[in-house]
């Protein structure tokens, strides 16, 4: 395999193993719930299987030996030899988070195994029948005669591969049992009328020596017996200690002497020009002869084929190949030749003309980024579907364009302009239906289930319940509701924080609870739905509730805010005091929280996603998070405003109405100006002055006003003019620009002029927010 294929097999692996995690680990919160369920066993049971197989077969070898020993568990259990205990599902859940450190580290990490992998495999060793201290591999208690040796007829069906199943992993979990033989059969592939890429043309004879039972060696073909050829039978063990050994050492020999030879062959491809294949053959070459080298415990040849693969991969990464270093790696290859005891390869003339350079230090091996798995996405085929439709739509639309230029220019004189200029715009017409489809489709395929980020938190509360002795229950629903994948990935962190404050601060202990009658059992309801373009995310907890009160007199204690400031606020606003950064209600910090910080990441969060957090609570009966959020950070739609003779846009999702009151309607009282629109009241506020553009017109008798559905209530916001409806692609301000929370983003419009995109969220209560605490600390209130 090339170095690149192997680098995608591996990303590739990543997302299977994210999903198979996530899985598990839903499975496994369902088994704790239903012990006895044979399908959810089996379901465990599977998802460790296909952990354990994917992972050998992309070169995640450390983590299927990882898996196999928890995997060995759920077999036990799915024979009904054991049965499943909070223990052990505590056990098992501890195994996820290993599993997804081990994919951080790599294929290539070192041996050297981590706290966490130490502390599962003392947890499940009681589930075990027996296991060697030594190596970690588990044994059989009724082994102690010896090995055993098992031979397999392995042929696959030719359409194995369709299933996703690759014969190779199967083989490699063979070599997790003990010492194997395997002879490969070509005789299909070579009397194959029509070759086929996508089938598998080869069998196998595995002779399997090892101390493990018959069943774990059923086990490995487990998922393929129904679809292919599988034949076990049992056999004699080697005579002697003596003859067992004896035999490694020639099957050790035979496959270096294998890779010697393909090293050779893969020097006389790059001398003869095909560089990038040679280099390709040699890799595999030097990588196999170091798997060899380890799993016979020799570490001469070990670090000798590591210096080989050290000098491709010099090349590989934008080095030189010259004659030098095919000399260099020729005399690495002997040297390695000396370390196994083969013997030296006759003399050839590259090696005689060729004067001798000094071996480059390369560094090792890249490893595939893990950042890469973050920025892609599954995609729907019936999504990518309707994209190629479109696309080649959308050609066949852009070819008709020259066609009709050609056409204007040849009975310019003989048609009616008029005729011209309705045909011009019929075509413009379809090629904008089609690029408003296109976009559209492009943006359903960026949409994903908000599942993607609720299926962590049943893990969650459950650790938190054990953490702080409480029974909480969570209900999830909603979870198809869809969401931008920028929102997806930025939204996990908030609704964290806020899960976490519910089950501690919110919901009562138990005695608590008994005493007032409620319920044992704790409960947080975790739901989204669509409401319009917006996506609305709740997390309701039914617990002591909040004490606005008590919040208020908590900020003054603190320092945070002033007398004054919380005199002049709502219930609402005082809700809103907890998003304050360093506010806690606790005076013992715990694991779980009380530093203060953890609510001001969820104001942070969800303002960064041009979103609203609303807080409603009552004394006794618990609090109710809402957060709304844009379903999409890219492609929206606004309205182009006039002010002071500036243009900027005002997102639409925000705006209730837009409406041309009297000028003389507007009043002002307790300094705050308001006005009543169709039978409503609202605080009004001057675009112009929130923006420091300076005074609006004031000759015109009418008010142009944008009714605003903002977190901190409706309000007004007066402009000049509206000058249309837009779609707008948002970009991120960078510079001193990113610091004013007036403004969201900026926009291209269609002439090439830039605009910038106002936060009206914010932005009367920014100005309310100023006028407030204009003599307090400078403290960030919460919005």
């Amino acid at each position: 395999m090339e170095l690149g294929d192997l680098e995608q097999l591996q990303a590739s692996f990543r997302h299977e193993a994210a999903d198979l995690l996530i899985d598990l680990g839903g499975a496994l919160l369902q088994l704790e719930q239903e012990p006895l369920n044979a399908e959810v066993v089996n379901r465990v049971f599977r998802a460790m299987h296909t952990l354990k197989g994917s992972g050998a077969s992309a070169g995640f070898r450390r983590l299927a030996n990882f898996v196999h020993h928890v995997e060995e568990v759920f077999n036990r259990i799915r024979n009904q030899q054991l049965q499943s205990t909070p223990e052990l599902i505590d056990a098992t859940l501890k195994a996820c988070d290993c599993c997804e450190m081990l994919l951080e580290l790599g294929s290539t990490a070192s041996d050297t195994p981590l706290p966490l992998e130490i502390e599962v495999l003392a947890a499940i060793r009681p589930f075990l029948p027996e296991m060697d201290k030594a190596t970690g591999k588990t044994q059989p208690a009724k082994m102690a005669s010896g090995p055993a040796r098992y031979k397999i007829g392995f042929r696959p069906n030719r359409e194995i591969f369709f299933s996703g199943t690759d014969p190779a992993s199967l083989l490699l979990e063979l070599t997790d049992l003990g010492e194997i033989e395997i002879r490969c059969d070509t005789a299909d592939l070579l009397h194959a009328d029509e070759f086929d890429p996508e089938k598998c043309y080869l069998c196998w004879e595995v002779c399997v020596e090892t101390k493990q039972p018959e069943d774990a060696v059923r086990a490995v073909f487990l998922f393929v017996e129904d679809d292919c050829e599988v034949s076990i039978e049992r056999e004699e063990p080697a005579a002697s200690a003596r003859t067992e050994s004896k035999n490694k050492d020639a099957r050790f020999r035979d496959a270096a002497e294998q890779c010697f030879t393909a090293l050779g062959f893969a020097l006389e491809q790059c001398q003869s020009g095909d560089e990038k294949q040679g280099l390709g053959t040699a890799h595999r070459a030097a990588q196999t002869l170091i798997s060899a080298g380890k799993a016979h415990g020799h570490a001469g040849a070990t670090a000798a084929a590591g210096e080989i693969l050290a000098a491709i991969l010099v090349v590989q990464q934008g080095g030189i190949l010259d004659a030098g270093w095919l000399l260099n790696v020729r005399l690495l290859i002997e040297a390695a030749r000396i370390a196994v005891g083969a013997p030296a390869a006759a003399p050839t003339a590259i090696s005689s003309q060729l004067a001798p350079t000094k071996a480059a230090e390369a560094p090792p091996a890249p490893e595939a980024a893990t950042g890469a798995a973050a920025a892609s996405i599954r995609v729907d085929a019936v999504k990518l579907d309707a994209l190629m439709r479109l696309a080649g739509e959308l050609l066949v639309a852009r070819g008709a364009l020259p066609a009709f230029a050609e056409r204007v220019e040849l009975i310019a004189r003989e048609e009616s302009p008029k005729s011209m200029a309705k045909e011009m715009r019929d075509a413009g017409a379809k090629v904008s239906r089609l690029a408003d489809d296109l976009q559209a489709t492009v943006m359903s395929i960026r949409m994903m289930p908000v599942r993607q980020v609720f299926q962590r938190f049943p893990r969650l509360v459950r650790d938190l319940a054990r953490n702080l002795d409480k029974n909480i229950e969570l209900h999830v629903s909603g979870e198809e509701t869809e969401l931008d994948k920028t929102v997806i990935d930025r939204i996990g962190d908030p609704l964290t924080h806020i899960i976490r404050n519910a089950a501690d601060h919110g919901i009562e202990s138990k005695a608590d609870r008994a005493q007032k009658g409620k319920s044992a059992v704790g409960r947080i309801d975790l739901s989204a739905y669509t409401r319009g373009s917006t996506v609305v995310i709740e997390v309701k907890d039914d617990g002591k509730g909040l004490d606005p009160a008590k919040l208020k007199r908590r900020a003054v204690e603190k320092g945070l805010l002033s007398e004054s400031a919380v005199a002049a606020m709502d219930e609402e606003a005082a809700f809103k005091i907890i998003l304050v950064a360093g506010f806690s209600t606790v005076d013992k910090v715990t694991d779980v929280s009380g530093r203060g910080v953890g609510m001001d990441v969820v104001r942070n969060g969800v303002e960064a996603l041009h979103g609203a957090v609303h807080i409603k609570s009552e004394i006794g009966k618990g609090t109710r998070f809402r957060i709304e959020l844009p379903a999409s950070l890219l492609v929206s739609k606004a309205i182009r405003v006039a002010v002071s003779g500036h243009e900027v846009v005002l997102p639409i999702d925000t705006i209730r109405n837009m409406v041309k009151i009297p000028k003389s309607v507007v009043r002002t009282v307790q300094g705050q100006q308001i006005a009543p629109v169709r039978g409503t009241v609202f605080p009004m506020l001057w675009l112009a002055h929130a923006l420091s553009f300076g005074r609006m017109e004031e000759r015109r008798a009418e008010l142009a006003v944008a009714i605003i559905e903002a977190a901190s209530g409706p309000y007004g916001l007066v402009v000049d003019h509206f000058l249309g409806e837009v779609e707008i692609v948002v970009k991120p301000l960078n510079g001193v620009l990113a610091k004013v929370p007036e403004y969201v983003g900026a926009a291209i419009m269609g002439d090439g002029k830039t605009v910038l995109v106002v936060n009206t969220e914010r932005l009367f209560s920014l100005q309310r927010s100023a006028a407030v605490t204009q003599n307090d600390p400078p403290v960030a209130l919460p919005h």
